[in-house]
């Protein structure tokens, strides 16, 4: 097994005598401890965990509406947005902080902090892939960012971007993204023509996002009004539980 967290389990339930630990290939006996992708994936669970607490902790402290995007990619572009489309006064109304992925909004969702009344809205905004309907809990909200019908990038926060945009990025650097072009699928009994489809290339995300926020105009950044919208939906409900609260 590749799972160290397996094998404390083993040990849990039959006892340090209750089963072998081999390192293969020379077949020496090891100790649950000792096995080599323990002390890693030990420190990788228990920094997410922090993580998560502090999440939390700053949602119970905050003095302001929260919003939380999947992840630090997500969080520039949403700055950079409200810089060329005249948003400062919407972020400025709201506490922005990435979640470091979708897995930890959901983890936050699920949390015993969500069970807190607050006196400010907070907001979980998913890219278009995740695909959840608008749904709220308390004080908190959560949402997918709308996906742009018809687009040729069907997952991430570059479904946001105009296929102009993203052309002139992929002239810029064709490595940037993996396209797959139109072709044609026979079933046995129909041609099926599949659309063109576009994927950001494994580790071109962050190089992607830099080219955009430093060469993207306010007409490439257009799509995003729907985030601000979603803010500003937020804003208002933080005020109405405010007024409640008074």
């Amino acid at each position: 097994t590749h799972s160290p967290l397996f094998i404390l389990g083993m040990r849990q339930v039959f006892g340090k005598e209750g089963f072998g630990l081999y390192r293969m290939p020379g077949g020496d006996e090891i100790d649950p401890e000792d096995f080599s992708e323990f002390e890693s994936a030990y420190q990788a669970f228990a920094s997410t965990d922090k993580f998560i607490s502090d999440l939390q902790s700053a949602v119970i402290q905050a003095n302001r509406p929260v919003v939380l995007v999947e992840g630090a990619i997500d969080l520039d572009y949403v700055k950079k947005a409200a810089e060329l489309l005249g948003k400062h006064k919407t972020l400025g109304k709201i506490e922005l902080r990435e979640a470091d992925g979708a897995g930890n909004l959901k983890k936050l969702w699920n949390a015993p902090v969500m069970s807190k009344a607050l006196p400010f809205r907070v907001g979980l905004f998913y890219d278009c892939d995740e695909e959840k309907d608008r749904e709220v809990k308390g004080s908190f909200t959560r949402q997918s960012i709308p996906c742009s019908a018809g687009h040729p990038i069907k997952k991430g926060i570059e479904n946001l971007f105009g296929e102009q945009t993203l052309s002139a990025a992929r002239g810029e650097n064709p490595d940037f993204f993996v396209v797959e072009d139109v072709h044609n699928i026979d079933d046995g009994k129909n041609t099926i023509v599949v659309p063109q489809k576009w994927a950001v290339k494994a580790g071109q995300k962050r190089p992607l996002c830099d080219w955009l926020c430093e060469n993207g105009t306010a007409e490439d950044f257009r799509s995003f009004e729907v985030v601000f919208e979603m803010i500003d939906e937020l804003i208002k409900a933080s005020e109405a539980t405010i007024d409640d609260l008074e």
